[in-house]
């Protein structure tokens, strides 16, 4: 019976530690599932915070996010904390070097608002002292806490500082100024390897554009740029580009450069470059100076006279100098020409504005003439007069002469009769107000009209919505001798439709 009676109580006994442990368990995964519940709903969320290698003496910013994704609970605040080596706790404060920003924003997932909070740490100017490891006061976290929760959510990452040390340095050879067909080589030098980074490439380049570029270059070999035969588009600013990856993580780029000068010259054209344009036109000169970086001077001498107008500014309505590009040659554009404006022009090489026009000096010379001149040349050109044109003259018992638009020492000697058809003048004077008759006849203004419209083109797509235009031009009669230009519209444009794109 003993024995019995032992043996029913062990049973009892590891049947009621059996219910024990049941019922513990059953608490144990309720409370776990609680807690897990909690933890994936409210935290730091994407995008983590990275672990990030700035360089030491340069500002650097990181970010946490935190927010529920349930939408049950709202994020109230985030804090970075630092925590060293003893698990010891600083949480972080502004300060001159520290400062924080905060921003929310509201996103929808399966018709809840869901509010996310952003918080970003700014250090201004990182030192070894802000590194993980190096810094007393060890790796950084944030802590995320939601209202009305004590609970705080966490997430660790790294600031590694990469001292000024670990840089490499690089130095490109200096260049003096190049004469037009001069060759040159220019070297970049890795004056300091880095002890904790690969070298991944070396690239020239010009104005922003990749010249030659080496990969996994030596560091003990320079890398030479060759200019051979320069001209004036080799000139320009020349930059060495070092790209290496430091500690194997970040790529980082160091460069220096060097500016390459050619020397100005000029690839002058035969003899001087004669212009005649009418009065009220405009006129362009093209200069021949070549070089880089280059600059001319332009100077104007008035016909008739010896004074010489030196270094026109081209800053006002009258004179523009301009270029399309820093190769291009420079331009002088003279607006509104007048008889005063006659003479010659000089593109010269820069003499601190001085009014020698005999060295380094390219000259263009200019005539400008009456548009009631243009009008009588036209009127040279007509070997038969016809009635409309001639009967006001008829009672003068003379004929146009053809020859009549040649040099004016021609017409100075005396013009005789050519034939039975010419005038017969006795000297230039006569022909001039001859004439001016005519053009008081027919080289009067005639202002511009416009034609009809054409009709409207195809639509300009095959299908959806287009456009289709119409147009029209100012010839009806076209604009002649100082007449008005056309006002209104030259192009009319209409929608259309070409039904639906299948």
């Amino acid at each position: 019976m003993l024995v019995y009676a032992r043996v029913k109580i062990e049973v009892c006994i590891k049947h009621i530690m059996r219910c024990v442990m049941v019922a513990l368990g059953i608490l144990m995964v309720s409370v776990k599932g609680l807690y897990a519940f909690d933890r994936d709903t409210f935290g730091i969320g994407e995008p983590f915070p990275p672990n990030i290698y700035p360089v030491e003496f340069t500002s650097v910013q990181v970010t946490c996010v935190a927010f529920d994704s349930s939408g049950i609970k709202t994020p109230e605040k985030i804090l970075f904390v630092r925590k060293d080596r003893y698990a010891r706790y600083t949480f972080l404060t502004a300060d001159e070097n520290l400062y924080f920003t905060n921003r929310t924003e509201e996103v929808d997932k399966d018709g809840k608002k869901i509010k996310k909070l952003f918080v970003t740490m700014h250090i201004r100017n990182v030192t070894l002292e802000e590194d993980s490891t190096y810094g007393q006061l060890g790796r950084y976290e944030c802590h995320a806490f939601a209202v009305g929760s004590p609970l705080e959510r966490k997430h660790g990452f790294s600031i590694n500082v990469i001292s000024r040390d670990e840089l490499p340095s690089i130095s490109v050879t200096e260049a003096n100024m190049l004469q037009h067909g001069d060759s040159i080589i220019v070297f970049c030098n890795i004056t300091r390897p880095s002890w904790s980074s690969r070298l991944k490439r070396i690239s020239w380049f010009k104005n922003g554009v990749v010249q030659q570029s080496v990969r996994y270059p030596d560091q003990y070999s320079p890398v030479p740029l060759v200019i051979k035969n320069a001209a004036a588009r080799d000139g320009g600013n020349y930059t060495c580009v070092l790209e290496v990856s430091l500690r194997g993580i970040r790529r980082y780029k160091v460069s220096d450069s060097v500016m390459i000068t050619i020397a100005p010259w000029f690839d002058k054209p035969q003899g001087d470059t004669e212009l005649n344009k009418f009065k009220e036109e405009s006129v362009s000169f093209q200069c021949a100076a070549k070089g880089f970086p280059l600059n001319v001077e332009w100077k104007f001498q008035k016909s008739g006279e010896d004074n010489i107008r030196s270094c026109i500014s081209g800053s006002d309505a009258k004179y523009r100098i301009h270029r399309s590009g820093i190769y291009a040659p420079y331009v002088l554009t003279v607006n509104d020409l007048q008889y005063s404006d006659s003479g010659s022009y000089y593109c010269c090489l820069p003499s601190n504005c001085s009014d020698d026009v005999k060295n380094n000096c390219q000259r263009f010379v200019l005539g400008v003439r009456d548009d009631k001149f243009r009008c009588k040349l036209d009127l040279g050109l007509l070997v038969d007069m016809t009635e409309t044109i001639s009967s006001p003259l008829k009672g003068k018992g003379a004929r146009l002469v053809v020859t009549a638009t040649g040099a004016k020492s021609k017409h100075q000697r005396g013009l005789r009769g050519v034939d039975d058809r010419a005038y017969r003048l006795s000297n230039y004077t006569e022909l001039n107000d001859l004439f001016d008759d005519l053009a008081k006849v027919i080289c009067q203004p005639v202002d511009g009209g416009f034609s009809d419209w054409s009709p409207f083109s195809d639509c300009d797509v095959t299908c959806g919505s287009g456009v289709k235009v119409r147009t029209r031009t100012c010839t009806n009669p076209p604009r002649q001798w100082k007449g008005k230009d056309c006002v209104g519209a030259r192009k009319e444009s209409m929608a259309c439709n070409e039904g639906p794109c299948k």
